[in-house]
């Protein structure tokens, strides 16, 4: 009997106790393989048009580029996988759909988002990611879990460019806010990684209202626990409003398995996978007053670190005031929990 890996995919997104808009998008294509999640920012009519120009432009390359891609050979001359760069072209090529419409839409100059995307190769059975911003992928293997992208953050900037940046300075300056995203900058650069992938991997694609709101252990606990996919993405999500989550939500479970080449595989358009089961959530937490939807994670641009260290802040995409305001909220926001009330180390 003959055998193949085929990957399929559930999504579950939610707007937040805190939110009264959800800016998030999810996508799954289980015929393509291709599963994403993009967090939106710049408000009520910016964040949410971002996340899901984005994901359709993406959708509608790898779509496109499916059967063509079949005709050439899976690696180039620089050893580079075919499949990877098939999904780095989709991602700029919605890259430049978002900064298009930017330029069309006076109005909507104010918005990006990031991405997370993750596409499936069955014939070399590997798994292509991509990421902008810090949208996440992990993989759960053997009950271990797994970070496999990285946050294009300040703090992570700050890191690689200015690590002897004085606390004076660090403490005026939104520390989760992204330094990479799309439709932010003409110059744009999408993080790519290759994996192999085996029968019984789990991935999960996250935005930050989740890992942001529940602690490592949690997730992986959960994604380790038995049972579905759906089931699973919905544990997840249930969790991270339950602990009053302050940003939209969006979770994508996706599973390798193997099938007989026999067997009647069908494919399905994410628009046709049945809803989430409903899930009966804990009393959110209570707020003092529910917050407006605002551009969250605050994106500032790849100059923004540099301009520190001159002491400068011009061509950065945030005012003096917002600087300091956000500055102000997030040393108010408690360490990431999870459920069990243990922090994240």
């Amino acid at each position: 009997m003959r055998t193949s890996l085929r990957t399929t995919g559930y999504q579950v997104t939610a707007a937040g106790p805190a939110r009264s808009v959800n800016e998030d998008a999810t996508l799954v294509r289980e015929d393509l393989g291709l599963f994403a999640v993009a967090d939106g920012a710049g408000g009520v009519g910016l964040g949410d048009v971002a996340s899901a120009v984005v994901l359709r432009a993406l959708e509608n390359h790898l779509g496109q580029s499916a059967r063509p891609a079949l005709e050439r050979p899976d690696y180039d001359a620089l050893g580079i996988a075919e499949q990877a760069k098939r999904l780095s072209s989709a991602v700029h090529y919605a890259h430049r759909s978002l900064l298009e419409l930017k330029q069309a839409e006076p109005a909507r100059q104010g918005m990006a988002t990031t991405l997370a995307a993750l596409l499936f190769s069955p014939r070399t059975e590997d798994a292509h990611l991509a990421s902008a911003g810090d949208s996440r992928i992990y993989r759960l293997r053997h009950g271990r879990l797994e970070l496999l992208t990285v946050d294009h953050t300040v703090a992570t900037d700050v890191l690689e460019r200015q690590p002897d940046l004085g606390d004076d300075v660090l403490a005026t300056i939104p520390r989760n806010s992204v330094v990479r995203a799309l439709g932010l900058e003409a110059d744009f650069r999408v993080s790519m990684r290759s994996v192999s992938v085996m029968a019984g991997d789990r991935f999960l694609l996250c935005t930050d209202g989740l890992s942001s709101t529940l602690a490592f252990e949690v997730l992986w606990r959960t994604m380790r626990a038995p049972g579905a996919h759906q089931d699973l993405a919905s544990d997840l999500l249930a969790q991270a409003l339950a602990y009053g989550a302050s940003d939209n939500v969006s979770v994508v479970v996706a599973d390798v398995m193997e099938v007989d080449l026999h067997e009647d595989f069908s494919t399905r358009r994410y628009n046709d996978i049945p809803d989430p089961p409903s899930v009966e959530l804990p009393p959110p937490v209570a707020l003092e007053a529910e917050a407006e939807s605002r551009p969250w994670p605050e994106v500032v641009g790849s100059a923004f670190v540099l301009a520190l260290a001159q002491g400068e802040q011009e061509g950065v995409a945030v005012s003096r005031e917002q600087l300091e305001l956000e500055a102000v909220e997030i040393s108010s926001v408690p360490p990431a929990h999870g459920p069990d009330g243990t922090s994240e180390s």
